[in-house]
């Protein structure tokens, strides 16, 4: 039940910080069911006190001085001296464990402990009356088993919400009966005082009321009215209040309700202070589908879509809700009623306040997209994991060592005005230390984080910690569970690394940066999150430089400046710390504020497995010759297409089915005899198929996440699909190290043939987390070094370009072509540059580089935003920074990254560094330095930067895969910002005014959809669609900030109060890429794409556009899509578009320049010739007839059943019908 992080102690207070390892220890009071069969049983102390230091508190045990003659003992802890003459027998296991054992548990009666005899269990349910009909009827499904599984001596109650709070009457079998109380206040004292006067007909024994109980149950009636769930009336706060009413009632706790003079904004703890005695063993189950959106408690939606009502954007409304809910959690607290939370649906429930409440209370908040099987195995699960209640922890240490903080479900505890517990007669103990605390809950699994620190050298060869955990339990006997460790004092930092427990002090060290992460908010505000990703930056560095050996010439990682060999002592942390930093807890993974708090609160709460796995995932690939499962490193080069992969990533197991595995029905299923876990096997068909393989996962999933609470979420995903994204980016880059790299840091995939790992990195799906590589080994060249190459580059002449001098050696690169002339080549490199070339190569895993270029920067030139021409080049490239120091920014969207580059130092970018981030050196004559301030830049710059001259077509994973003249994924993404995104920017006002018409085919499909159905206007533009139907709701998504800005002001006209949209629009508008929408998968009934796919510059990335489409649409649902024709009706249009890429003559289909007019801006008029000259760089020209600025639009114009062939290479999707209206192809997509 604790877990060390480490076996030896630096007895240094200085050399104990030195590491940066926490010292401390995880503890578990309850373990599972799992991890309790795995460990023989404690040795139990039955009808005699434990024997403890009546100096401290601490608990006798094997460590302690004992002289077996006069039964007096030292305390290891004070040095106190304790006469227990008669009690101790040194030696003798049986009779005293305590003196033998490290850990032992003692059992007080309820008369030895001077406790009442327990009251019996109470179980009180609310539900949201306002749930659809589909979750109801789950939800009523999954409350009648939850009841028929429950003693019959249990209590139980049963509330429903929505616009008011009913309490049902259980002794009525006649009739479904409650007595209604208003939802918009909080409870009076004439309200509370009426629900205690008839807690007799709402809190009645099963045994009793199971009849009535299951009808009042079945009598529950779906919401009807159309509106979107996250806006139905739903009186959440007011509801768990009552709830907290019944439950202290019925421990017989006096008090309740608002408090005196009725007020309106929360309960009061006051007078609901829990009496000494047991807790009242009370569980409240609430099952909502959405937050609270009336009543006390209730936030403006907007705060919610802002991250919570409880973070940095919340207003008064938002303040005043999360101060009611902080006086639920103490009330839940004083009733000793623990509060779990199921939220059920798509609509979030601003998880911060109700995690507040659940976890604060010794419960559990749960997110379920759906009401299924999951959910119904967490509503049960929730009712069998406590064991006790009254929980406080205690921790002792002996001289030298200090508590610094913990971490996990505990809290202070409430100390009278002695300064003595108030808890302490609750679980039979007299005597607490300072360091006791309150557990939330009693349950299994829970675990909490002890930190420590040296605070004075340690004198002895040992130091102690103890941890005590005292409890009720459910037949009120008083439980203490005792467990001392120690710790072996070192001076020698070898001694001190091989003690080192990796897992343990991992998850000790990310428990810390959670809780603070927590603290700040950073689940509802991403900014709030940067500090703490900075100080694990540094952390890494501190342990690396501490620890680790310096690797010269090598490829760093994380962006570090230095790539270190890690000791294995410490490699496990750095890796945790590493994926901490990228993955779904803080990195940035999309999703809704509540998905980031939910999984904080598991975090800190998850015991030591739980917590490896979200932290470290594993990945097990099913090898399908064997029928075995591997585990390997969480590698994006290991999943290959003909096999099958399961992720354990702790609160979330992924299933990825490869694109080779056969499909199609199946007549006979593979034996299930096996052991479903890493070694274990099942019986292999011949030939394994997707279904086969997807069953054998199912059993490994069933393995993994036995024993788990809450039960993890499993998706399965086919590898090419939309959905792959949520594995992928959890999924570890190491595609961009070398295959010697690979090997050493995984060796499992040492067996798994370079080629393959290649294509199935190739093969992987967009990931939501950018990946970036930025690889700076400082001091790659010598001063030395450094002089010999500026001597021989500066001799010869040189390019005079607009601001810089250039020179080319190999190869000449045009700026004005983009291209290479392999015909023509250039000077040979220098001699002086072979020895250092050698090492470029080494170190960046170039095969070879026939290309550099010099560039020479002054003060305050830069380099314009860029990204190296994808056809002409290799994957990887690499650049030497000579003479002076600059800083080097980094663009991809709305995120930006800066690295400082030093004299002689080497910079590598490969994969999306390379291809899809934007770099640049602003035009500036200082850049940032690192104490905050401002540094001038040197006289003078040189980089040589090598590449590698392309000869064959690009196949690397961003390049387009559409056959022969199909652009690449770069020079898509250039053409697009220049041509699309500035434009659209540039005209948006212009737009806005002549856009207004309603076209008859958006209309009509508009017109089909059902009553509350939820639509995606991608491309939404100016929002001209939001009012064509007042009972759908609209989310308007676009790319132009001008353009969604206007939506919005188009919707806020007519919507004053966000928490009360007009009848005209229900509408939502966000800023979003349309390949990367952020939408829940299955989130909407339908979608608009209309004039959008003509903007998009590739092939491959119109697929991806389309794929993104399909996987937000529900099953069944539909969207339509119109593009531009290249069969114009008016063939006139035709003569006035031009080619904007002349290197365009291989695609399918022309593509096309569009003038696209904004208003005058006052430029003088350029000559025909220069105008001429920026229509084909892609810059703009002046109509002075029409006093308008033309730019260049980019479309792709379709020819007939182009658009159709797409829709039908996405998985999952069909034409359900197309047509020809005027001037475009429209089309009806329809997932499956």
């Amino acid at each position: 039940m604790m877990t060390l992080t480490t076996i030896a102690v630096l007895n240094e207070k200085r050399s104990a910080a030195r590491f940066g390892v926490p010292v401390g220890a995880l503890v578990t009071p309850v373990l599972s069911e799992a991890g309790a069969r795995s460990l023989p049983p404690l040795p139990c102390v039955q009808g005699r006190a434990a024997v403890v230091c009546s100096e401290c508190g601490a608990f006798v045990n094997l460590y302690c001085k004992l002289d077996p003659r006069t039964g007096t003992w030292h305390c290891i802890f004070c040095g106190h001296s304790n006469d227990d003459r008669g009690v101790l027998i040194a030696g003798n296991a049986q009779v005293c464990p305590e003196l033998a054992c490290e850990a032992v548990e003692f059992v007080e009666p309820a008369a030895g402990a001077g406790l009442e005899a327990p009251p019996t269990p109470l179980v009180l349910l609310a539900v949201d009356a306002t749930l659809d009909a589909l979750e109801l009827a789950s939800v009523q499904a999954a409350l009648l088993e939850v009841v028929a599984a429950l003693p019959p001596h249990t209590r139980i109650g049963l509330l429903s919400f929505g616009a008011a709070v009913a309490a049902f009457n259980l002794t009525r079998a006649d009739v479904a009966a409650a007595d209604v109380s208003p939802g918009h206040c909080a409870a009076s004292d004439a309200m509370a005082a009426g629900l205690r006067a008839r807690r007799a007909v709402h809190v009645v024994p099963l045994a009793a009321c199971r009849s009535s109980a299951e009808a009042a149950i079945q009598s529950l009636r779906p919401c009807a009215d159309g509106v979107s769930a996250r806006e139905r009336p739903r009186c959440l706060g007011a509801a768990i209040e009552a709830a907290l009413i019944l439950a202290s009632d019925a421990a017989g706790v006096p008090g309740g309700g608002a408090g005196a003079g009725g007020s309106t904004d929360g309960p009061s703890a006051q007078g609901m202070t829990r009496a000494v005695g047991p807790m009242a063993s009370a569980r409240v189950l609430v099952v909502t589908g959405g937050p609270t959106t009336q009543g006390p408690g209730a936030a403006p939606l907007g705060d919610l879509d802002a991250g919570g009502a409880g973070g940095p954007a919340g207003g008064a409304a938002a303040r005043l809700g999360a101060r009611f809910f902080g006086r639920l959690a103490a009330a839940a607290v004083a009733a000793g009623a623990a509060v779990d939370v199921l939220a059920v649906g798509p609509a979030a429930v601003d998880a911060p306040l109700l995690g507040a409440v659940a976890h604060r209370s010794g419960g559990v908040l749960m997110l379920h997209e759906s009401v299924g099987a999951l959910f119904g195995a967490n509503l049960a699960a929730a009712l069998q994991r406590s064991v006790g209640g009254a929980g406080v922890l205690d921790v002792y240490a002996s001289p030298g060592l200090a508590l610094t903080h913990a971490v996990g479900p505990v809290s202070g505890l409430d100390r009278g005005p002695s300064g003595a517990p108030a808890a302490a007669g609750r679980a039979g103990r007299s005597t607490y230390s300072p360091r006791a605390m309150q557990l939330a809950g009693v349950e299994r699994g829970l675990c909490v984080g002890l930190s420590f620190e040296v605070a004075a050298p340690i004198a002895s060869e040992w130091a102690v910690l103890q941890a005590v955990a005292s409890w009720v339990g459910g037949d009120g006997a008083a439980v203490h569970r005792v467990v001392t460790r120690r710790l072996r004092a070192v001076a020698g930092a070898g001694a001190f690394l091989r003690g080192v427990r990796p897992r343990a002090a991992a998850v000790l060290q990310a428990k810390g940066v959670v809780r603070e992460a927590q603290r700040c908010g950073a689940a509802g505000d991403r900014s709030a999150s940067l500090p703490l990703l900075r100080t694990l930056g540094q952390h890494l560095v501190h342990v690396a430089s501490a620890a680790g050996e310096l690797m010269e010439c090598e490829r760093g990682w994380l962006g570090r400046r230095k790539r270190w060999r890690l000791p294995p002592e410490l490699r496990t942390i750095a890796e945790a710390l590493y994926q901490l930093h990228r993955g779904p807890m803080l990195g940035g993974m999309r999703g809704h504020a509540d998905g980031r708090a939910l999984l904080h609160a598991a975090f800190l709460g998850a015991p030591l497995p739980l917590a490896v796995r979200m932290l470290l995932p594993a990945l097990f690939l099913l090898d399908t010759a064997t029928g075995r499962f591997q585990e390997v490193g969480p590698a994006d080069t290991a999943l290959l297409p003909d096999t099958a992969a399961v992720l354990d990533h702790g609160s979330h197991i992924f299933i990825w089915l490869g694109s080779a595995l056969p499909g199609g029905p199946q007549a006979d299923p593979p034996p299930a005899h096996g052991v479903p876990h890493a070694a274990g096997m099942l019986d292999a068909p011949a030939p394994w198929t997707r279904e086969h393989a997807e069953m054998a996962c199912q059993q490994l999933v069933g393995a993994l996440a036995a024993g788990r609470f809450p039960v993890p979420e499993c998706r399965t995903m086919l590898e090419g699909t939309g959905d792959a994204r949520y594995l992928a980016a959890r999924l570890t880059p190491v595609h961009r190290d070398t295959v010697a790299e690979q090997a050493a840091a995984l060796p499992a995939l040492a067996g798994f043939p370079a080629g393959s790992r290649a294509a199935a990195a190739a093969r992987l799906a967009p990931t939501d987390e950018p990946s970036f590589l930025e690889c700076l080994v400082l001091d790659f060249i010598s001063p030395a070094e450094e002089q010999a190459l500026l001597a021989a580059v500066d001799a010869g002449e040189w390019e005079v370009l607009a601001r810089r001098r250039v020179k080319h050696f190999g190869h000449i690169f045009s700026y004005m072509q983009r291209s290479v002339d392999r015909e023509q080549p250039a000077t040979a490199m220098p001699a002086a540059l072979q020895p250092v070339l050698a090492r470029v190569l080494a170190a960046s895993g170039m095969p070879v580089a026939d290309q550099m270029t010099v560039n020479e920067y002054t003060p305050g030139v830069g380099l314009s935003a860029h990204v190296d021409t994808h056809s002409a080049f290799g994957d990887t490239m690499a650049s030497l920074s000579l003479a002076g120091p600059v800083v080097m920014d980094f663009r991809r969207g709305g995120e930006r990254r800066a690295l400082a580059l030093p004299p002689r130092s080497l910079l590598v970018l490969s994969g999306e560094a390379r291809h899809a981030w934007y770099h640049y050196i602003p035009h500036r004559k200082t850049d940032p330095a690192p104490d905050g301030g401002r540094a001038p830049r040197a006289a003078r710059r040189v980089s040589l930067t090598f590449r590698q001259v392309r000869s064959l077509p690009c196949a690397c994973a961003l390049a387009a895969d559409a056959g022969a003249g199909e652009r690449g994924e770069a020079d898509a993404v250039l053409l697009e910002a220049a041509h699309v995104h500035t434009v659209y920017e540039a005209i948006a006002a212009h737009f806005i005014a002549t856009r207004f018409a309603v076209w008859p085919k958006v209309r009509e499909f508009l017109a089909g959809l059902p009553t509350g159905a939820v639509v995606a206007d991608v491309g939404c533009g100016n929002g001209k669609y939001f009012g064509v139907r007042a009972d759908v709701a609209m989310l308007g998504l676009d790319r132009s900030q001008g353009l969604a800005a206007a939506a919005a002001s188009r919707m806020a006209a007519s919507n004053p109060s966000p928490c009360k949209p007009s009848p005209a629009h229900h509408a939502d508008v966000a800023i979003a890429d349309a390949l990367a929408l952020p939408l829940r998968s299955g989130a909407c009934d339908a979608v608009l794409c209309v004039a959008v796919l003509h903007h998009v510059a590739s092939r491959a990335r119109r697929l991806r556009l389309l794929r993104e489409l399909a996987r937000v649409l529900r099953a069944g649902g539909r969207a339509l899509l119109t593009v531009w024709a290249s069969e114009q009706e008016d063939a006139r249009k035709l003569a006035k578009w031009a080619r904007i890429d002349g290197q365009q003559t291989a695609a399918p289909a022309a593509a096309t320049g569009h003038g696209a007019a904004g208003p005058l801006d006052g430029s003088t008029e350029s000559t025909p010739a220069a105008q001429s000259e920026r229509l084909r760089a892609g810059g703009w020209v002046v109509d002075r007839e029409k006093g308008t600025v033309v730019l260049q639009r980019y479309c792709h114009l379709y020819g007939a059943g182009e658009l159709e062939a797409l829709v039908r290479a996405v998985p999952g999707a069909r034409v359900a019908s197309s047509c020809y209206d005027c001037s475009n192809w429209c089309v009806l997509m329809q997932v499956a």
